[in-house]
């Protein structure tokens, strides 16, 4: 049997972002070394890509030019390049594989993650929390709520092999147990909604498509009243969910963060502070909360929102462009989602939910060799071009389907089309997504 590169060089780019606390510099250099491989692989149709979905590289240059404000500039131009080699190779995995290899692909990786978890991990040493091969009981979570959701997507798939299906719905109850083990309040939570929007997603699809919309909008309309009762009779739900989820009335310490980033915010507005400029050492206002909370490795330590960080470091400009990836990946994965509910768009759509919900109490994303900033970028340049494929289809609207839904145009722009190579239809079962 022929040994596909693509999905091997792939592979070996998701393993190495989720061993490289473990491998340091080594796994940057892995990730960095499979990535510009598979660039090299097809560089027009690949340049055609990142040419194509130049506008979510506006974040990375955005952080690169902070540099001229940055309190660290030397770090900010490292960081910022790496992010966008990070996302330069994200749209190229989002090119070069097909959706259904991709999600496999993730899950191989993911759940070696989580093996070596089981098998290496380790608790902190006050005992209040199991650490896997990461640093933190929340990379731990955040990696194993990701587990969870790609395995639920795959079990929860009509479109896959039984064999594909019975690997990933058993995969959830490990992923489970290993969040529990965590002792991860937030993103324990946070999984159980996501799956809880998969099957919701996945019983939509038994609707005719006209009446998808409508439930959708029917689930927001009892979520917003069940908010708004919720804020109605405040007193008595904080006291629940702090009693269940044993946090004080700060949230361990979040909003007094959050004040303080909001402080921040209001002294550089629109440009910050420079991109990952603030938890640096020697920094007054990073080793002063460093003390406070005793984090005395000082690593690993930010806002506890995704927004209100970001905002420190690069302003509301940076924000509004991480918002724009953000936003177009939220809406395209819900939209798809509701038209073909397969294994790709059940996992796009719940990632997203998932994401949206810990963004304002963890930081999610938006960080180089970072696995969920891969996924959003993969995700956004996926929905931009899903939305240009379909107004293709628009006059045979039975033709949409998961192949024309979710993958990226295969045409390559004129500009980096060789001359010998014929344009191809959208259609086309290329290597492309």
């Amino acid at each position: 049997m022929a040994i596909r590169v693509d999905p091997v060089l792939a592979f070996v780019a998701f393993l190495a972002v989720l061993f490289i606390f473990r491998l340091g510099s080594l796994g940057a250099l892995l990730f960095l070394s499979a990535g510009l491989a598979l660039l090299a692989r097809r560089p027009h149709a690949n340049l055609g890509a990142i040419w194509r979905d130049g506008w979510i590289l506006l974040l990375p240059m955005w952080c690169v030019l902070s540099v001229l404000w940055s309190t660290h500039p030397a770090l900010s131009l490292r960081y910022g390049i790496q992010l966008g080699l990070t996302s330069v190779i994200a749209l190229v995995i989002a090119q070069r594989l097909q959706p259904r290899t991709l999600l496999r692909t993730l899950f191989m990786a993911l759940a070696l993650a989580a093996l070596a978890s089981f098998v290496l991990g380790r608790e902190r040493l006050d005992g209040a929390g199991f650490l896997g091969i990461y640093g933190s009981k929340n990379a731990l979570a955040q990696v194993t709520a990701l587990f969870v959701v790609t395995g639920m997507a795959l079990g929860l798939g009509r479109d896959g092999t039984r064999v594909w299906r019975i690997a990933g719905l058993v995969s959830v109850l490990p992923g489970l147990l290993l969040l529990v083990m965590a002792n991860s309040v937030g993103w324990l939570s946070g999984a159980l909604l996501a799956v809880v929007s998969g099957i919701v997603f996945g019983f939509m699809r038994r609707l005719p498509r006209r009446y998808r919309l409508l439930a959708l909008g029917l689930i927001l309309l009892i979520i917003l009243s069940a908010l708004l009762l919720a804020w109605a009779n405040e007193d008595a739900v904080l006291a629940w969910v702090f009693e269940v989820s044993g946090k004080d009335v700060t949230l361990t310490g979040r909003t007094y963060l959050w004040q303080t980033a909001l402080s921040e915010i209001a002294r550089h507005p629109l440009e910050g502070q420079g991109y990952q400029a603030v938890w640096v050492l020697g920094n007054p206002l990073a080793e002063s909360l460093w003390r406070e909370f005793g984090i005395a490795s000082k690593t690993g330590f930010h806002f506890h929102n995704t927004w209100l960080s970001n905002a420190v470091e690069i302003g509301i400009i940076g924000v509004v462009l991480q918002g724009a990836i953000f936003l177009v990946a939220l809406v395209t994965s819900l939209w798809r989602v509701l038209r073909v509910a397969s294994a790709q768009t059940l996992f796009a759509a719940m990632l997203m939910v998932l994401l949206s919900v810990m963004s304002l109490v963890e930081v999610v994303g938006f960080q180089q060799f970072q696995i969920m900033t891969m996924l959003i970028f993969v995700i956004a340049a996926q929905g931009r071009a899903s939305l240009s494929v379909a107004r293709r289809y628009a006059p045979r609207e039975h033709a949409l389907s998961d192949a024309t839904l979710w993958p990226m145009p295969a045409t390559t722009p004129r500009f980096f089309r060789r001359r010998q190579d014929p344009p191809q239809s959208p259609s086309s079962p290329s290597g492309s997504l």
